[in-house]
Protein backbone atom coordinates (compact mmCIF):
# COMPACT_ATOMS: atom_id res chain seq x y z
CA UNK A 1 0.00 0.00 0.00
CA UNK A 2 0.95 3.16 -0.75
CA UNK A 3 -0.06 7.09 -1.49
CA UNK A 4 1.38 10.06 -3.85
CA UNK A 5 0.81 13.13 -3.29
CA UNK A 6 0.24 15.47 -6.13
CA UNK A 7 0.47 19.33 -6.49
CA UNK A 8 -1.57 20.93 -8.96
CA UNK A 9 -0.34 24.11 -10.68
CA UNK A 10 -0.06 25.99 -14.18
CA UNK A 11 -2.04 23.22 -16.01
CA UNK A 12 0.31 20.57 -15.03
CA UNK A 13 -0.19 17.78 -12.04
CA UNK A 14 3.36 17.00 -10.19
CA UNK A 15 4.24 14.32 -8.04
CA UNK A 16 5.56 15.63 -4.89
CA UNK A 17 5.83 12.81 -2.50
CA UNK A 18 5.25 8.67 -2.01
CA UNK A 19 4.80 7.16 1.54
CA UNK A 20 4.67 3.49 1.82
CA UNK A 21 4.96 0.90 4.13
CA UNK A 22 8.31 -0.73 4.25
CA UNK A 23 9.09 -2.96 7.28
CA UNK A 24 6.89 -2.17 8.91
CA UNK A 25 7.42 1.74 8.79
CA UNK A 26 6.19 4.91 7.39
CA UNK A 27 8.31 6.21 4.47
CA UNK A 28 8.30 9.19 3.01
CA UNK A 29 10.57 10.17 -0.21
CA UNK A 30 9.94 13.52 -2.44
CA UNK A 31 10.27 17.19 -2.92
CA UNK A 32 8.14 17.64 -0.06
CA UNK A 33 8.81 14.81 1.94
CA UNK A 34 10.08 16.80 4.71
CA UNK A 35 7.63 19.15 5.25
CA UNK A 36 4.97 16.05 4.92
CA UNK A 37 6.86 14.19 7.77
CA UNK A 38 6.46 17.46 10.38
CA UNK A 39 2.85 17.84 9.29
CA UNK A 40 2.21 14.01 9.64
CA UNK A 41 3.55 13.89 12.99
CA UNK A 42 0.95 16.35 14.07
CA UNK A 43 -1.53 13.62 13.50
CA UNK A 44 -4.18 13.44 10.36
CA UNK A 45 -8.04 13.17 11.67
CA UNK A 46 -9.35 9.48 10.97
CA UNK A 47 -12.13 10.62 8.43
CA UNK A 48 -11.76 6.84 6.59
CA UNK A 49 -13.09 5.22 9.80
CA UNK A 50 -15.53 8.46 11.14
CA UNK A 51 -14.07 8.88 13.91
CA UNK A 52 -13.43 12.05 15.84
CA UNK A 53 -9.20 11.28 16.78
CA UNK A 54 -5.93 11.58 14.88
CA UNK A 55 -3.95 8.88 13.23
CA UNK A 56 -0.09 9.42 13.92
CA UNK A 57 2.95 7.42 11.86
CA UNK A 58 3.31 5.04 14.52
CA UNK A 59 -0.53 3.61 12.47
CA UNK A 60 1.25 3.68 9.39
CA UNK A 61 -1.39 1.50 7.48
CA UNK A 62 -4.23 3.56 9.37
CA UNK A 63 -2.58 6.85 8.15
CA UNK A 64 -2.27 5.86 4.91
CA UNK A 65 -6.27 4.98 3.79
CA UNK A 66 -6.70 8.65 5.74
CA UNK A 67 -4.19 10.79 3.28
CA UNK A 68 -6.72 11.01 0.38
CA UNK A 69 -9.20 12.42 3.28
CA UNK A 70 -7.22 14.65 4.70
CA UNK A 71 -5.21 15.87 1.70
CA UNK A 72 -7.81 16.88 -1.19
CA UNK A 73 -8.14 20.40 -2.26
CA UNK A 74 -8.02 22.20 -5.94
CA UNK A 75 -3.70 22.05 -5.39
CA UNK A 76 -2.61 19.33 -3.51
CA UNK A 77 -4.43 15.36 -3.54
CA UNK A 78 -3.51 12.16 -2.46
CA UNK A 79 -3.93 9.11 -4.02
CA UNK A 80 -4.14 5.64 -2.34
CA UNK A 81 -2.61 3.24 -4.38
CA UNK A 82 -2.75 -0.90 -3.48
Amino acid sequence: MKVLVYHYGQGEKRIIAELEIKDGQLTISGDAAEGLRADLEKGILNLAEGKKERVYPDNPELLLKNMPYNYSSSYMRAELIT
